[in-house]
């Protein structure tokens, strides 16, 4: 589902493709990484994990809040790129340390545990590359 704020509703995208992330291997930019995110995503695996909750299923969405250039539409792009970082989704050490720099509360083996995250039971949904979006 696509949610815009400028009409306010929700669109349900008919035509869904789903999407095997074992087909891109790995994002162009090499500036793309897991720290490409803000403190409270990393705050709620840390939740999930310290829960036994990391393992669950769960659902995210991702949108955009207006059509830019002020325009009523907008060209879904950037899913080839999308899933490559997911194909290739690693924790180094180098981040590792970085984040135990921003959380040093968590337990250690939450840290033991991101080096072993991956991505390979994800399941991906997307409209085709391309579409139109409202």
């Amino acid at each position: 589902q696509l949610l815009t704020d400028s009409f306010s509703l929700k669109l349900k995208v008919v035509n869904m493709e789903r999407i095997s992330t074992g087909l891109i291997e790995k994002p162009t930019n090499n500036h793309v990484s897991v720290l490409l995110t803000d403190l409270y995503e990393i705050s709620m695996v840390y939740t999930y994990w310290k829960n036994g909750r990391h393992e669950d299923p769960s659902v995210f969405d991702l949108t955009f809040r207006k059509c830019p250039f002020k325009g009523q539409f907008t060209v879904f792009a950037g899913l080839s790129e999308s899933l490559a970082f997911v194909n290739s989704l690693k924790v180094t050490q180098e981040d590792l340390t970085k984040i135990k720099s921003i959380m040093p509360h968590c337990d250690p083996p939450f840290y033991d545990w991101l080096l072993t995250l991956n991505a390979s039971q994800v399941q991906i949904y997307a409209i085709p590359e391309g579409s139109l979006v409202f």
